[in-house]
């Protein structure tokens, strides 16, 4: 059998550029799909982290209203007038916590002003047993995850004795690029306050917000937390 060079050159003149289209489009589908898949990835990643992140958030309502009916009952039973008081300051309250569930942050000066009505709050419940004292140089820059702050003192009260005999006093200062609250310890039992739930669950938080770290001192006297403040882009 006669071999035909030119038959052959001919040949793969004509099919040789279909050959080459299709290797090329083979290789930027196969590019295209890997690009693909590795967006889907990316953002099931990123509804994923979303849903872990709005899970934490809503722990912290339903727990919340349970601690304050708690003490509502109480005070029902106690000083019926304190505790028509005392139902209007936490509807107030809780109201609020609803309109800020949609947000990831709130404003440090706007986050002061809500602690000062929980404050007022667990004067109804503490009266002169509990004591706060705040000294803050204002930024409206910074921003604090919602209801950390709030989340950080209901932590100091649900685990300390507190009463006439045994007060606490509640410092929140801020330092450098720091929140930081602190109180006088009265224990109800040992144990590190990092692994207490509603810390853990501000830590997670601040984990999808920020690489910077909650920091926390704890001795037998003292308590101290340094929470990040936020500093959100334009």
């Amino acid at each position: 059998m006669d071999f035909n060079l030119d038959k052959l050159i001919k040949g793969w003149v004509i099919i040789g550029p279909y050959f080459l289209f299709l290797t090329l489009f083979l290789h930027i589908y196969h590019a295209y799909q890997i690009n693909k898949n590795e967006k889907l990835a990316l953002k099931n990643k990123n509804i994923s982290t979303t849903i872990k992140h709005q899970q934490l958030k809503n722990q912290i309502n339903p727990h919340f209203l349970f601690n304050n009916i708690s003490v509502l009952t109480s005070l029902i039973e106690e000083n019926p007038i304190k505790a028509i008081h005392f139902s209007e300051s936490l509807a107030s309250i809780y109201q609020y916590i609803l309109k800020q569930d949609k947000h990831d942050t709130i404003p440090l000066k706007q986050d002061l002003g809500f602690i000062n009505q929980y404050i007022t709050l667990l004067k109804y419940r503490f009266e002169n047993a509990i004591n706060f004292h705040t000294k803050i140089e204002y930024s409206n820059k910074y921003h604090l995850p919602t209801m950390a702050l709030q989340q950080v003192i209901e932590n100091v009260v649900k685990h300390n004795q507190i009463s006439s005999e045994k007060p606490i006093t509640i410092s929140i200062t801020t330092e450098d690029n720091y929140l930081v609250i602190s109180n006088n310890c009265n224990s109800k039992n040992k144990g590190n306050y990092l692994e207490k739930t509603g810390i853990k669950n501000l830590t997670e938080r601040y984990s999808y917000l920020t690489d910077s770290k909650i920091d926390i001192t704890h001795t037998l006297t003292e308590y101290r937390i340094k929470l990040p403040l936020l500093t959100l882009a334009v």
